[in-house]
């Protein structure tokens, strides 16, 4: 399994990016390549119909379902069940965590497979080009601290 970590500190209080960040419907209110979310029930819960348009990977739609939520700790996790993608067993999870009143750190992290036919380098690529985007854009939106710039780790 291989996992990816990556965070930016944002010049807002935690509740505040929680309220676009945590809505699991709201990636496009923050993510610059999400066109359009949808909510749907299915099978295990809630999930949603992303349409992704930025990237290399051009247009293309992915099934994603709500795994957990927790609006105390400012935190939830899903999965991707279906759709174009280089990996598999994908689960990702969203956090803010405060840092004082005014400030707070928004983390991302998964764990996914290289998908058949696929190497863990198109896999693992294709996820970091597309966080690096959105977290990058979390500081236009909340206010950087420092240079606002997105810590990868793996």
């Amino acid at each position: 399994m291989l996992e990816m970590k990556m965070s930016v500190e944002l010049a807002s209080p935690a509740d505040k990016v929680w309220g676009v960040t945590g809505n699991f419907n709201g990636l496009p209110d923050w993510h610059p390549w999400v066109e359009s979310s949808a909510l749907e029930a299915m099978a295990g819960g809630v999930g949603r119909r992303v349409v992704n348009v930025g990237g290399t990977a051009g247009r293309r739609e992915l099934v994603e379902r709500l795994v957990s939520y927790d609006a105390t700790s400012r935190q939830y996790a899903y999965t991707i069940i279906a759709g174009p993608a280089p990996f598999v067993d994908y689960v990702g999870r969203f956090q803010v965590v405060p840092n004082g009143a005014n400030q707070c750190t928004f983390h991302f992290t998964c764990q996914f497979r290289a998908a058949p036919g696929k190497t863990d380098s198109e896999a693992s690529d294709r996820i970091r080009t597309f966080y690096e985007a959105g977290l990058s854009n979390l500081p236009r939106i909340f206010g950087a601290v420092g240079t606002g710039t997105v810590r990868n780790g793996l």
